[in-house]
């Protein structure tokens, strides 16, 4: 601007290229080096002052005695556990701290699927757990409402199988047999039973028998049902040879129920051998043995045999399946 006297800064227009501001004292109008006059140009007024717009002049801040703000663009703080918690990065709370089997896991593929955490059930499918140099060890497994602790387990051998040893346990086992539970007995010697007279008949030896389903001395007119399910029973019964009257065998169910009734008549100059057959389904402890009957005017043999003959007397039973 033109060389000109003012009297307050108000007065001062936008400086040119060049202008300078000279601060002369009110007491001193002497315009020399040596009075209390002051020159200042523009370069003394911007020397060492921060420029505008970028800012890329700015090497350091010294002197602050207040942190800048984070919407001031700084971290609110002078140390650097504060500027975490202002900018909320807090290790071990808002970050993860640095850990090399983080480092490790880095490095490894994701397979594809749901992979399970720490706080909720899931189902891994298709999914194999392979362990390199530390062993996997199961120390429990999990059902809606029960926790069954296996680390009791001792190693598996081939074939062996985790089962259930009470409610809260398990081992390894080898599996339950899949044979079918079965029983055939017969008579050793003859049994005499009266004419007209219903009468259970014994067993007192075995064939096989894999399941403890009879006992040769105790009730052993009885097949028991030691597990339950569906059975078939089947009795061959030899009378001795005698022409007159009927024969007949029949089964029971726990010393009661009839569930199979068979009746011939004799035959002529030979033993009269008659078989029943039934289907039924049994509770474990459930049992059911045979009656016999014949109407030959007198007492009559039921002929057994030293082992298990075809043509004598013989009872048996095999499970075929489960109730449901």
């Amino acid at each position: 601007m033109p060389n000109s006297t003012i009297a307050s800064l108000t007065a001062i227009t936008t400086p040119a290229a060049g202008d300078i501001l000279e601060i002369v004292s009110v007491a001193d109008l002497t315009d020399s080096a040596s009075g209390s006059s002051r020159r200042i140009t523009r370069a003394n007024l911007v020397s060492g002052l921060a420029a505008s717009g970028a800012n890329s002049d700015i090497l350091s801040l010294s002197g602050l005695t207040t942190a800048l703000s984070v919407a001031q663009g700084g971290t609110a703080s002078t140390t650097a556990s504060g500027a975490r918690t202002a900018l909320g990065l807090v290790i071990g709370t808002n970050v993860q701290a640095w850990d090399a089997q983080l480092d490790e896991l880095a490095l490894k593929v994701i397979p594809a699927g749901t992979l399970a955490d720490i706080s909720t059930a899931q189902i891994l499918t298709n999914k194999t757990a392979i362990a390199t140099t530390n062993d996997i060890a199961a120390k429990s497994l999990h059902s809606a409402t029960t926790v069954v602790d296996v680390s009791a387990a001792t190693a598996p051998s081939s074939g062996q199988v985790l089962t259930a040893t009470s409610s809260t346990a398990a081992t390894w086992q080898a599996p339950a047999s899949t044979a079918p539970l079965r029983c055939r007995v017969y008579k050793s010697a003859n049994q005499s039973i009266n004419n007209t007279t219903d009468t259970l008949l014994t067993w007192n030896a075995e064939t096989f028998d894999n399941n403890t389903m009879h006992d040769n001395s105790t009730e052993n007119s009885r097949i028991t049902a030691t597990t339950a399910g569906v059975y078939l029973f089947k009795a061959q019964v030899a009378f001795a040879s005698n022409a007159t009257g009927m024969r007949q065998c029949h089964f029971r169910k726990n010393g009661t129920d009839a569930l199979a009734y068979v009746q011939f008549p004799a035959a002529n100059g030979d033993r009269t051998t008659i078989q029943v057959a039934t289907i039924v389904e049994l509770s474990a402890t459930d049992y059911v043995d045979v009656v016999a009957g014949q109407s030959s005017g007198g007492a009559l043999n039921i002929e057994g045999a030293a082992s298990d003959a075809y043509y004598a007397s013989h009872y048996e039973a095999i499970r075929i399946g489960s109730l449901t």
